[in-house]
């Protein structure tokens, strides 16, 4: 009788843990999408939760390009020509992005595959400095090719924008037929 009781008490103390914990997680999985990143009628591909973690992991990934913070403008114009790029990109790969995406904004896909506990509105820039370098640096393939594609369509997205090339001294393209 004694130990039926016990057992009672201790499932009683952990399921009660349990609820707490991920009543925690619950609280803190909930995003807020700033209103500019919400109207789903001008993107091609990216869902609004795409374009949350892509807002809070693009001034990482641009380190060392950008001279200043973006404006909320500047980083909606980014994300469109990110959405572009990605729109252009064969099927699977595509599909492979938005997958990791999809990962990146669920929230245990954030705790596993980034090693991110807070929500992306909480995340700090050391955090997702941290989680980049360990995908760049990972001994699975499959997380150091996610950085590279993500890094590579970021830049890409960047300086196919006109606006950027002066700040690596290209004209531009030639003029042909003169």
């Amino acid at each position: 009788m004694n130990k039926s009781r016990r057992q009672f008490l201790l499932s009683s103390m952990a399921a009660a843990g349990l609820a707490v914990t991920g009543r925690l997680f619950w609280i803190d999985s909930e995003e807020y999408i700033p209103e500019e990143l919400t109207n789903d009628d001008q993107w091609l591909i990216l869902s609004a939760d795409d374009r949350l973690v892509l807002s809070v992991v693009t001034p990482v990934l641009l380190d060392g390009v950008l001279t200043e913070m973006l404006s909320s403008q500047q980083l909606v114009n980014y994300l469109k020509d990110f959405d572009k790029g990605l729109y252009y990109l064969p099927d699977t790969q595509q599909k492979e992005f938005k997958e990791l995406l999809g990962l990146l904004s669920s929230m245990i896909g954030r705790v596993v595959v980034a090693g991110v506990w807070s929500s992306w509105n909480n995340v700090s820039q050391e955090t997702i400095e941290a989680m980049l370098l360990s995908w760049r640096n990972s001994y699975m393939d499959l997380l150091k090719v996610a950085y590279t594609g993500l890094k590579e369509l970021s830049y890409a997205s960047w300086y196919g924008n006109p606006e950027h090339w002066p700040a690596i001294n290209y004209p531009g393209p030639p003029e042909l037929g003169r």
